[in-house]
């Protein structure tokens, strides 16, 4: 059956903390949650607080536990789900050591096969998202554990919109899912690192053997939300806890700017002197994020219902971009907005807002008295769109092979072998969210990644031509090797190289579209 466990740690987790039971009691397989709450000393790997100051006054917490009622409603989520829901605590008083004894505590009852999930109370998930990687799991018997990207909010209406930066590095975040055995323990909580003991001595780490990565989990919507620093309560117990200095005053700068910035970004370093990379801010609905919980005019705080939670028009708008992108809908396909409404149930009025976006970007056609439809490729457009990417990604790459470090160029050779695996599976769909990542990379380490948003908004209908290129015989194949032969250059520090390369690379696009235009003549407008 493979149940699902969800582990979380908790001190004054209100208001977040009230989303979760409501999700999971949708869910249809077995679970169970286990909440361990209280103070955790500032020793082991928690020790780094104390050492930027960080310390536990008392009005942080009521004898050892939560201070702002998570207790309370604890104590009622168990008496109410007594099966399913476990909460650990200390006696009154009476502080963990560390982390790692924290989530320690559950793994002896936890005696039975199942997927381990950490859920901290701040990280919000849908009942669809879980399930969907429940099935994952269940079809990939070797894999072990998962890495997520998030959506990391530093203010209710505010995310962070950079990979690779504060909220969201792949090196080490989000690893928030193991399959567990009976006998497994953590080595450590920052970063989450559980053990299997083997049969030869050693012990083998589950989240770095065989993991889902993180392009394959974003690939399947598994996205989740991160409210991380979303109220001022929060942002006043890390400046205690953390020892973040100014933490309150900074955010509360931060909002104000953030009410201002319109469609642009700012620098969260400019903020957060804890941060130091490149990490940039936005407004949530510019990055096309809609909040799983929102505040009232009062600063009250409310959710999404979760059976709806991925019923708002963003993400219809989402799903039917990507369906019309992927290919997954054809173009001159009918769009009834009344099964789509009914699919997501909502009414037609946010299908129909999604519907009009779409229309404007290109991707539907819509005559009055006649009927929506998906739009056909406009065949004289893509020269054009080819060629602006084709400069843009030059520059990204002649840069990239100026500035690429040893572990940047590795991160490469390592999407590289990505792209092989999806070859060998012939899996077209994983081979596209391995390719789009490669480019993405590329501009990350030129130094400049809005060169690659704005190669995305130039290249919609390409990628729906080049989507009918994919299962040409022997065209994964060579687009593999034009990858390589692109990363060898970067890796040879030689930009004119690079760049020759992926001028070779984009221009076998230009050359195709006869040929595929002459294979599905009716997805094309157009001579």
């Amino acid at each position: 059956m493979l149940p699902v466990h969800f582990l979380t740690i908790v001190l004054n987790g209100d208001p977040f903390i009230r989303y979760h039971l409501e999700v999971f009691r949708q869910l249809p397989f077995p679970w169970h949650w286990h909440v361990v709450e209280g103070v955790a000393e500032q020793v082991r790997d928690s020790s780094w607080c104390a050492q930027r100051g960080g310390r536990v006054p008392q009005d942080l917490h009521r004898d050892g536990r939560s201070s702002d009622g998570t207790s309370a409603y604890l104590d009622r989520i168990a008496a109410e789900e007594p099966g399913r829901v476990s909460v650990y605590r200390k006696p009154p008083g009476v502080f963990w050591q560390g982390k790692v004894e924290m989530v320690t505590a559950p793994l002896a009852a936890m005696t039975e096969d199942c997927l381990l999930w950490q859920v901290d109370a701040d990280e919000l998930w849908t009942a669809e998202q879980i399930t969907r990687a429940r099935r994952m799991f269940l079809d990939s018997p070797s894999r072990t554990a998962a890495l997520y990207f998030c959506h990391f909010f530093v203010g209710p209406s505010l995310v962070l919109d950079r990979l690779d930066q504060y909220g969201n590095y792949r090196a080490y975040e989000w690893l928030r899912t193991w399959r567990y055995r009976p006998g497994d323990f953590w080595h450590s909580h920052v970063p989450p690192r559980l053990m299997r003991p083997q049969p030869d001595g050693a012990d083998l780490e589950l989240g770095a053997a065989n993991p889902f990565l993180h392009e394959e989990t974003a690939a399947g919507g598994l996205v989740f939300q991160h409210f991380a620093y979303a109220t001022r309560e929060q942002v006043a117990f890390k400046e205690v806890y953390y020892g973040y200095d100014g933490a309150v005053r900074r955010w509360d700068a931060l909002q104000a700017a953030g009410r201002a910035v319109g469609n642009g970004a700012l620098p969260l370093r400019d903020f957060f002197p804890w941060v130091t990379d490149a990490a940039t801010v936005t407004r949530a609905e510019h990055a096309m994020v809609e909040p799983l919980a929102r505040p009232d005019a009062e600063g009250s705080w409310g959710f999404v219902p979760p059976a709806r939670g991925a019923s708002t028009m963003g993400a219809i708008h989402r799903s039917l971009r990507a369906e019309i992108v992927e290919m997954r809908r054809n173009p001159g396909e009918p769009i009834v907005e009344k099964h789509i409404a009914e699919a997501f149930g909502v009414s037609r009025t946010p299908v129909r807002e999604a519907v009009l976006r779409l229309a404007d970007e290109g991707l539907i056609e819509i005559f009055p008295q006649v009927g929506t439809f998906v739009a056909r490729i406009p065949v004289n457009a893509l020269p054009e769109a080819i060629v602006i990417r084709t400069s843009l990604e030059g520059t990204a790459v002649r840069y990239a092979a100026q500035r690429a470090t040893g572990s940047q160029i590795a991160g490469l050779r390592a999407n590289l072998l990505l792209q092989q695996e999806t070859v060998e599976d012939g899996d077209l769909n994983a081979f596209h969210e391995a390719d789009e990542r490669f480019h993405a990379l590329i501009a990350e380490i030129a130094g400049y990644p809005g060169l690659w948003s704005m190669a995305q908004q130039v290249k919609v209908q390409v990628d729906r031509y080049r989507r009918l290129t994919l299962p040409e015989p022997g065209r994964l194949t060579n687009v593999l090797a034009e990858h390589a032969a692109i990363v060898d250059a970067i890796a040879d520090a030689d930009p004119a190289l690079a760049a020759d390369r992926m001028a070779v690379h984009l221009d076998g696009l230009l050359t195709s579209i006869p040929q595929a235009q002459g294979a599905n003549l009716f997805f094309f407008t157009g001579p």
